[in-house]
């Protein structure tokens, strides 16, 4: 782990940059409520945001001389906000493309489940409105499956397209409003919030100011752990929300670059299973591929192929 009083340097952001995430409007409301309402009545989670306004506003930073755990993996997930907004990569718009490209491997446990392993290679094309052409492998089986999904959905937080993505507030208190107005269905809200912002950050369809939002609401959720590991050569942190599953204990993890604060894998285990994707490739681009255009014409929505020594392969569905 870095040194605790650099995390604080690195997480504190420059004017420039808070500009970007917060309106000047948005900045002086935040530093009116916290010089003009008392103390006892400002939340923890108000009061911290505000206290980071505050700071660059008047241009001065207060710096505790003790940080416990939590305050350490809340500097990381700043500095990586600080780098979600910094990051001038290209930005998904109407008309273009998400394609991606990952590898996962998921291994079920033979004592809880049924002992099998999942290997696959993906690629995708993800429109602005959600069509989503997929292009499935699975070295172990031989197989190779051409997938189209329309309309398949209603976007949501569980499933965003980027035109939906589009649409979440971009400041941190108001996203942080909205998933607690939407999220549902795990063992705790803390729990819900965290998957929330799994989902959202891995489908790698926020804006960046939007992005860098959600990294700041992860800062806030409580029972959330960071550490440095390095992805490829690059330096990168994990954060972790441990779960309860029944009477046992499950992780979920999501790896972000320092760079960029964009997700370059995941990870979820449990005592049925463990599982890990990775994102080799994600990009911008303005159409799909005529070649791939053509393999999708010529196996149709649905279809499969085999490799020449596996010619009876099988595809589970």
């Amino acid at each position: 782990m870095s040194d605790l009083m650099t995390r604080l340097a690195e997480a504190r952001p420059t004017d420039a940059e808070l500009d970007r995430m917060w309106s000047p409007d948005a900045r002086a409301g935040r530093l009116d409520g916290l010089l003009t309402t008392p103390r006892s009545r400002v939340g923890s989670r108000t009061r911290r945001l505000s206290l980071v306004a505050a700071a660059v506003a008047l241009a001065a930073a207060t710096v505790p001389t003790v940080l416990d755990s939590g305050d350490a993996s809340a500097a990381d997930l700043r500095a990586l906000a600080r780098a979600a907004v910094r990051y001038d990569g290209p930005v998904l718009a109407e008309g273009t493309w998400l394609h991606e490209r990952s590898t996962s491997l998921q291994r079920n446990s033979s004592l809880f489940s049924d002992g099998e392993v999942y290997d696959n290679e993906r690629e995708t094309w993800t429109s602005w409105d959600g069509t989503l052409y997929i292009v499935e492998h699975r070295p172990s089986a031989g197989w190779t499956s051409y997938d189209v999904l329309d309309e398949r959905f209603r976007p949501s937080i569980g499933d965003p397209t980027p035109a939906f993505s589009a649409t979440l507030p971009d400041e941190p208190d108001a996203l942080r409003d909205y998933l607690d107005d939407h999220v549902s269905g795990s063992n705790s809200h803390d729990e819900a919030l965290f998957e929330a912002v799994r989902t959202l950050t891995t489908s790698h369809t926020l804006p960046p100011r939007t992005l860098a939002a959600a990294l700041e609401v992860l800062a806030e959720i409580d029972g959330v752990s960071t550490d440095d590991v390095v992805v490829g050569g690059r330096p990168a942190v994990e954060a972790t929300f441990t779960q309860h599953y029944l009477d046992a204990l499950g992780t979920s993890t999501i790896v972000l670059d320092r760079a960029t604060g964009q997700v370059l894998s995941e990870e979820s285990a449990d005592p049925q299973r463990t599982y890990r994707s990775t994102t080799t490739l994600s990009e911008v681009v303005e159409v799909i591929p005529a070649e791939v255009l053509a393999e999708f014409a010529t196996y149709g929505d649905g279809g499969i192929t085999c490799e020449s020594d596996r010619p009876d392969c099988s595809i589970p569905r």
